[in-house]
């Protein structure tokens, strides 16, 4: 995409639900969010992950785009370490969706 200032990128770091969208369809066939993640941490970045194990690539459009965030109290990070596994092992498995998500709903 040279020329657009945007950028695609196969890493799911830095991703947070303040500067994350995604088509529907996408959303869908990685299964959306999973839901085993409660609490703190990493389910942005799991979601992204999926993206990235279907070839569904991040743009960044960092000081191209508005953001706005809605204030909210923070949620417990007991869980944290088991989401960070999580993560990992949906990189290095390169799992594609997930068993608790969109779908179960």
């Amino acid at each position: 995409m040279a020329g657009t200032g945007i950028e695609k990128k196969r890493s799911s770091k830095s991703v947070r639900g303040s500067n994350l969208a995604f088509w529907k369809d996408d959303f869908i066939k990685v299964n959306g969010y999973n839901n085993d993640l409660q609490g703190w941490g990493h389910e942005d970045e799991e979601l992204a992950a999926r993206f990235i194990n279907n070839n569904i690539l991040k743009k960044i459009v960092k000081l191209a785009a508005v953001q706005f965030h809605l204030d909210h109290v923070e949620k417990s990070r007991e869980n944290e370490a088991f989401h960070a596994r999580v993560v990992e092992d949906t990189v290095t498995k390169n799992i594609k969706t997930c068993v608790n998500g969109y779908s179960c709903n």
